[in-house]
Order: C-alpha cells, then structure tokens, then sequence
C-alpha cells in the first residue's frame, strides 16, 4: 500500500500550508515526509504543542528522519500500533529583535562578500573575537548538519551540551567550544554586515556592536524512534552515501 493511502486509511489530517497548520494542536503524532529541511519547519510547529513527529525520509541525507520511503510502511505500524521510544531533542533559543527556536543551529553569517568579525561571550565573559564567515552555535542534533561542514564534531543527541563553531576563522587557534547548554552564548558584530539564521533561516540583520543572545529553549522536539535507535551505525550509514 503506497504511504499516501496507508496515512488517509489512518483519517489522517494532510498539512499542506500555514492555513492548515493549526491543526497540528489537536494531533497525537506528526508524520512528515520529506528531508531534513522540511523535518526542521515541522520540529518548529510541533515544539510549541508538544507532539511528537516522525520522518519518512523523502529527501537526500535525512539524519533527522526516522526511516526511508521503502521502509514506510513498516514504520507507520510501528507507529499505529504504539512501538516506538521518544527522543526528547533540546532546542536553542535566540533573542534579538525578537525571539526565535530552532533545533539544529542558530548562526551568525555574513551577508556580503567580505569576512566579518565577531565576538563571543559566555555567561558575560568575553571567550574570543573571530575573523570569518560566520559563527555556528548547534545542538547536538544539529552537530552533524552545518556544524560538521565546519569542522566540528558529531555529538550524541542524548548529551546536555552546545558547540560553538567558528566558520573559515582566519587563525590557527580558532576550534570549536563544546559547552553545557544551560550557558548563555552571546555573539557580538564588531566589523561587517551579519545576519541571524535559524536553522538556515534569516531571523534578522545583526548590525555593529549589537549582539545576539543565545539561551536553552523553554521548547523540546519529540521524535519518534522505531527499532534498536544504533545512533552510529545510522550516521556510517548515511556518511557514505
């Protein structure tokens, strides 16, 4: 039976537009169907009402997904019949000309052709300013998305942490900061045009000498995890492709 049929057979609800959005609240779980980049704007929706969603992996990497489209139907009985663990995701609040969520990353890019400079506090300290093209700050569920392109490292989704990750720094001793996650990060435009993304998304510009400021969100994403979960098997599995 295709995925589309086994979902209406289910009286399940199709969420196509924002419009349809709001129906959402009243759901026991979330399917999405897509990538990692569809999984994200759905992780935003369902944080806010609590409910868990899973991934049906239509896209290319999919590490946010829960099983590829030939496993579809395997996993929607899985998730019928109530088979499933929950995987609470922490998620990163940011703060500047308002407030926004996101559960991989909230980075700070330049926005023009030119390097930026940037500095970082945490807990009010002053840690390091950077030349470069931008900062990432990632969860661990989003250590292997932007972070990892940028040299930093993979991290369970289980543990209660950040990192912090320079991208292009012109220096020899620019690494990444691993740290826990109920720490304040602030990051500071000290020369250049810079924005705010959200989990890729433009939040808003960060002119010099304003900062942006980066807390644990009041939020969690739910997914929903079929099978043994092996964590790194799955990551050797899509790193190859």
């Amino acid at each position: 039976m295709p995925i589309s049929e086994a979902i209406h057979k289910l009286g399940a609800l199709p969420i196509i537009d924002n419009e349809t959005v709001d129906a959402c609240a009243s759901a026991d779980a979330v399917v999405v169907l897509g990538g990692d980049g569809t999984m994200l704007k759905a992780a935003r929706r369902c944080a806010l009402a609590d409910i868990p969603l899973m991934g049906i992996n239509f896209g290319h990497m999919g590490f946010l997904t829960e099983a590829p489209i030939s496993d579809a139907q395997k996993a929607m009985a899985a998730l019928i019949s109530g088979e499933y663990e929950i995987s609470r995701r922490l998620m990163l609040a940011a703060e500047c000309e308002g407030r926004t969520n996101a559960l991989n990353d909230i980075c700070v890019n330049r926005t023009s052709g030119a390097t930026v400079s940037l500095r970082v506090h945490i807990d009010g300290e002053a840690v390091d300013s950077y030349k470069c093209d931008g900062i990432i700050c990632a969860t661990p569920s989003g250590s292997t998305a932007y972070n990892l392109s940028a040299g930093g490292p993979i991290i369970d989704p289980s543990a209660d942490v950040l990192v912090i990750t320079p991208v292009a720094a012109h220096s020899l001793t620019a690494r990444p900061i691993i740290i826990a996650a109920d720490r304040t990060v602030e990051i500071e435009t000290i020369l250049g045009e810079a924005a705010v993304f959200a989990d890729g998304a433009v939040f808003c510009g960060l002119p010099v000498s304003c900062r942006v400021r980066l807390t644990r969100s009041k939020y969690t994403v739910s997914l929903i995890k079929i099978g043994s979960g092996q964590i790194f098997e799955r990551l050797k599995q899509k790193m190859l492709r």
